[in-house]
């Protein structure tokens, strides 16, 4: 706990104070679990037609099984000609911020590809490309970070409250009511407490 006090009470009539009471907690963030999604555009899908115009003529021969037999046939060779023909990646969960957008994804992948390039090299001027786009990054993931909350803490914020109740959520510490106050009123950014 940072501190704890009371604030007067809003408006003329009330005679409830407000608590105001910091702290310097951080919740615990359940991390999304990485998924297998399947490239589509990549597959072989003429290996795919193929082995299941083969699968279908032997599947129409055998008369005899029952319905259960049959579609768990059916569901295993899909599954197998899936996980053969059709290539995978899994999610990517680093830039999880609102605020990253697609150019700041870009300049992100960018300076990732200089600084592999880099280490594999040991070139200074690989090293000196690889600051000035580490530089570069930042800027813009900053930049971006700007304009989120400048939108966010806006005048208009009281139109799309969620929005604004978000960003209080995602942030690690606990912000001031004084901070946001005076960041309304002066339409800036709003300022962490100090402890």
């Amino acid at each position: 706990m940072i501190r704890c006090k009371t604030l007067p009470p809003i408006g003329l009539k009330s005679d409830h104070d407000i608590v105001l009471y910091d702290t310097n907690i951080q919740p615990n963030r359940v991390k999304p679990t990485r998924r297998k999604i399947f490239l589509w555009k990549k597959a072989n899908m003429k290996a795919i037609k193929i082995s299941l115009k083969n699968f279908g003529e032997q599947f129409c021969q055998s008369k005899d099984q029952t319905v259960e037999a049959m579609w768990k046939a059916i569901k295993t060779i899909l599954e197998q000609l899936i996980e053969k023909h059709v290539p995978t990646k899994q999610t990517m969960n680093r830039h999880t911020h609102p605020w990253i957008n697609t150019q700041t994804r870009r300049a992100m992948r960018r300076k990732q590809r200089a600084h592999s390039k880099a280490k594999r090299s040991n070139n200074p001027s690989d090293w000196e490309k690889y600051k000035k786009l580490k530089a570069n990054t930042q800027k813009e993931t900053r930049k971006a970070h700007r304009k989120y909350i400048q939108d966010v803490v806006s005048n208009d914020f009281k139109e799309n409250p969620k929005r604004f109740y978000t960003y209080v959520k995602i942030t690690t510490e606990a912000l001031t009511i004084e901070g946001f106050q005076s960041a309304l009123a002066n339409n800036s950014a709003p300022k962490r407490p100090t402890p």
